[in-house]
C-alpha cells in the first residue's frame, strides 16, 4: 500500500471513529441550541461533512477533538439560527406587505361597490320622478341650464322650476344619506 493510500485509509478510519464516538453528543449539544431534534441531526451531519471535506484529521482519543467538534457545532448552530431569523424577518415583512396590499385592495373594492350602489340608487330616484319633473331636474343639473330657460321650455314659472329642483334634491339627499352617515 502506498503512503497516500495508507494516509487516506487512516484518515477515513479516524473520521469514522470520530463520527461514531461523538455524533450523538454533538446532536444533543445542538438540540439544546436549536430546540429541534431533526434540525440538530442535520446540523450534526453538516459539522462532520465540513470536517470531512476539509480533510481535517482529528484524533478520536484526544480531548482537543471534543472541544474542536463542539466549537464547530456551536458556530454551525449560530449560523443556522441567524439564517432562520433573517428568513423569518423576510417572511414577516412579506406578510405585512401582503396584508397592507390586501387591505388596500379590499378597501378599493368596497369603495367601488359603494359608488356603484350610490349611482344605482341615484338612477332609481331620478327615474322615480314623473317625466316632466325628471326633465327639469336633468336639464338643470346635468346640462347646466338656468331656471329661466328651463321654465321657458317647460312652459312653467321660474319659481316652479326652482321648487321642482329643490324637491328632487331633497328626495335624493334623503335616499342617499345612509351611504354617507358613516363617512363623517
Amino acid at each position: 500500500m502506498s503512503n497516500s493510500k495508507y494516509a487516506e485509509a487512516s484518515y477515513n478510519e479516524n473520521f469514522t471513529l470520530n463520527y461514531i464516538k461523538f455524533s450523538k453528543m454533538i446532536i444533543r449539544f445542538l438540540r439544546k441550541m436549536v430546540n429541534d431534534w431533526d434540525i440538530s441531526e442535520e446540523l450534526s451531519h453538516d459539522v462532520f461533512l465540513k470536517i470531512y471535506e476539509r480533510n481535517i484529521d482529528l484524533d478520536p482519543h484526544s480531548p482537543r477533538t471534543v472541544n474542536y467538534l463542539l466549537t464547530v457545532a456551536k458556530n454551525t448552530a449560530i449560523d443556522y439560527i441567524r439564517r432562520k431569523r433573517i428568513e423569518e424577518e423576510k417572511l414577516k415583512s412579506l406578510y405585512l406587505e401582503e396584508v397592507s396590499v390586501d387591505k388596500e385592495f379590499y378597501d378599493a373594492i368596497g369603495d367601488a361597490y359603494l359608488q356603484g350602489e350610490i349611482v344605482s340608487t341615484l338612477s332609481d330616484i331620478i327615474n322615480s320622478f314623473p317625466e316632466n319633473k325628471r326633465d327639469i331636474f336633468i336639464k338643470k343639473n346635468f346640462f347646466k341650464k338656468n331656471y329661466t330657460s328651463i321654465a321657458h321650455d317647460a312652459k312653467v314659472s321660474t319659481y316652479r322650476v326652482k321648487q321642482i329642483d329643490d324637491e328632487m334634491h331633497q328626495k335624493i339627499r334623503n335616499n342617499l344619506k345612509q351611504y354617507f352617515e358613516e363617512r363623517k
